[in-house]
């Protein structure tokens, strides 16, 4: 046991060096932007953003980009639909997630999050004074943490996770870990997240699981037909759905399908969908007639092997048309939403980077998905499970019962905020 009075000192010091590193951060962010275009859409979205005036008390959430958003989303169209004058105040730490949904018509705005210096927070939160402020997954920044604290502003956590070797655990993090008792109730993923949070003398959470369930239940609830497709998969045809895919991914998907019998046909997203990706995914499967689903015709697309989706908005509804799902990104920094396809009730096969979501490594456990650890290796299991139809049948209906198994976390979260007071 520390002196009490050294420690309250030493956290003092953290706060103060972590206000002067970020202010310092920011300017060295304002210089790198003239030089670096997503630098600059990150800095500049902030510095001529204006204050929106007709906002009264809003519930305000905060998001790091799109997957994120993903699961705000069911609690946002739940509030509307239940409390349709609660204003409420949407904010994204990246571009690409601002970007994307600038015009969502559910909230009343939709902001870039201020830069965590306390300047930066203190402005934001006496222009908008949020009556609560929930944080998804991941999104503990120090100062936007304790300048609401310290304006009683209560904060909720929704669909956490944490991990042991997370600063938050380990010596040199106590004081991040004093930052999280000053949020008033965490809604973790697991039990895993909940003893941890509880070791460190964290006991206000609860297990209500990833709201993501809800989400992809609901989209799958009101899909309408891809009619567009009907000409390219006929009755009985054979489809590979890849997702959000990467370059690494798309090799791996290219040499699978090059040893595939010329009945296999693909539909992939690409996760960035720039001309320039584009046109790289078309001259990889130049062999099999590939075809960019915006400049092509349905009764253009019978005649090819490859259609190479160049839009945003058809994954979640496309992966419903593949015998076996393939979700990009586990060869970089992380795979995508597995969910979007596991709810089709299809087998998922993704890379190596996948640990740090709970959703891949049970669904894996259970059979439903299938991961490698090289490309090699990648194509061998694929080439393995599309010869087997018995197996992907089987592996399709592990997936499906999960994402039924674990719905029910929008529920439970907005039960706790009515009875907390947030929600009248």
């Amino acid at each position: 046991m520390g002196c009490p009075i050294l420690q309250k000192k030493s956290i003092r010091l953290m706060g103060r060096l972590y206000d002067w590193s970020m202010n310092l951060a920011w300017l060295t962010l304002n210089c790198i932007g003239v030089f670096n275009a997503k630098i600059k859409a990150f800095v500049e979205g902030r510095n001529h953003q204006e204050t929106i005036s007709n906002i009264t008390s809003p519930i305000w959430f905060h998001c790091a980009s799109v997957g994120e958003f993903e699961q705000a989303r069911p609690l946002i169209e739940n509030i509307k639909k239940k409390h349709p004058t609660q204003n409420i105040l949407l904010t994204f730490f990246s571009p690409s997630g601002f970007n994307h949904l600038q015009d969502y018509p559910l909230v009343d705005a939709v902001l870039y999050s201020p830069f965590d210096t306390k300047r930066q927070v203190r402005e934001f939160l006496k222009s908008y004074q949020p009556k609560s402020v929930i944080l998804i997954k991941y999104e503990f920044w120090k100062n936007l943490i304790t300048e609401t604290w310290q304006m009683g502003i209560p904060i909720y956590s929704v669909s956490s996770i944490f991990r042991e070797d997370q600063h938050f655990f380990r010596w040199y993090g106590k004081s991040s870990a004093k930052d999280l008792e000053k949020i008033k109730f965490f809604f973790v993923q697991n039990q895993e997240s909940k003893k941890l949070l509880h070791d460190i003398g964290i006991a206000q959470s609860n297990v209500t699981g990833d709201t993501r369930f809800d989400r992809v239940l609901d989209i799958s609830s009101k899909s309408k037909a891809l009619d567009i497709f009907s000409d390219f998969l006929p009755e009985n045809g054979k489809c590979i759905v890849a997702g959000s895919t990467w370059p690494k991914d798309e090799a791996l998907i290219q040499k699978a399908l090059a040893k595939m019998d010329g009945d296999w046909k693909l539909l992939i997203a690409p996760h960035e969908v720039h001309n320039d990706r584009i046109e790289s995914i078309l001259k990889l499967f130049s062999q099999d007639h590939p075809l960019r689903l915006s400049n092509s015709p349905a009764s253009a697309l019978k005649s090819s092997r490859v259609i190479v989706i160049d839009s945003i908005g058809l994954l979640n509804r496309l992966y419903k048309l593949g015998d076996i799902c393939y979700v990009g990104g586990g060869f970089g920094d992380g795979v995508h939403n597995i969910l979007e396809a596991a709810v089709w009730g299809k087998p998922v096969l993704f890379g190596p980077n996948h640990k740090k979501f709970t959703e891949a490594m049970e669904l894996q456990h259970l059979g439903g998905g299938i991961s490698f650890d090289s490309i090699e290796n990648g194509v061998a299991r694929l080439l393995e499970l599309k010869s087997d139809h018995s197996e992907i049948t089987r592996r399709g209906k592990v997936s499906k019962e999960y994402v039924y198994k674990n719905k029910g976390a929008t529920t439970k979260i907005l039960r706790h905020l009515k009875d907390s007071g947030i929600l009248k």
